[in-house]
């Protein structure tokens, strides 16, 4: 874990280029807002030094204009990581949606097999293979996570009292049978 509170603010203009560039945006986010409020801390201490001294020294408060190089270079910096957290993030609403598209396809498939398959053995392994998919599809966005699992449980529980239904039915036609 790095100490940012005890960094310069070339150190940390250094930290953020380097963050700016790395591939996985998402897992230094926390590192980048602890590096910005440690250089934000230097800054702000060091503009009110030189506040405190230009007004000691006579100045006008609206006058007073603190300029340090170090400060662009590093939310320039900053900016960058932010534009491509934004892509990122982008991206990954877009996965989720792409897998939302998928999971209601495969529970429409389910509905289909629950509904129309008369030859047990085919749904069954029709079913599986479904499953098998929906738990290889990715995740879905937050807000579509309840209605999905729980349409998804109802066919699952559905299919299997199906089978069971089915099972209880050829035992009493076997038992006919026999007698």
């Amino acid at each position: 874990a790095e100490d940012f509170g005890q960094m310069s603010k070339e150190d940390l203009v250094i930290r953020m280029d380097a963050f700016s560039k790395e591939n996985d945006v998402n897992a230094v986010k926390n590192r980048v807002q602890a590096a910005r409020d440690s250089f934000q801390a230097i800054f702000n201490q060091e503009r009110d030094i030189a506040y405190a001294a230009f007004i000691e020294a006579g100045g006008i408060k609206e006058e007073f204009d603190y300029k340090d190089t170090l400060e662009e270079k590093f939310f320039d910096a900053y900016k960058v990581f932010q534009k491509r957290r934004s892509e990122f993030i982008l991206g990954q609403e877009k996965i989720r949606s792409t897998n939302l598209k998928v999971k209601n396809e495969i529970l429409l498939q389910m509905k289909n097999i629950l509904q129309t398959e008369e030859d047990m053995s085919k749904a069954f392994n029709e079913f599986h293979e479904l499953q098998a998919k929906w738990r290889g599809v990715g995740p879905v966005p937050p807000q579509n996570v309840n209605d999905l699992w729980m349409t998804y449980k109802l066919y699952c529980d559905r299919f299997y009292e199906f089978i069971r239904l089915n099972r209880e039915l050829q035992e009493k036609k076997k038992k006919k049978i026999s007698r």
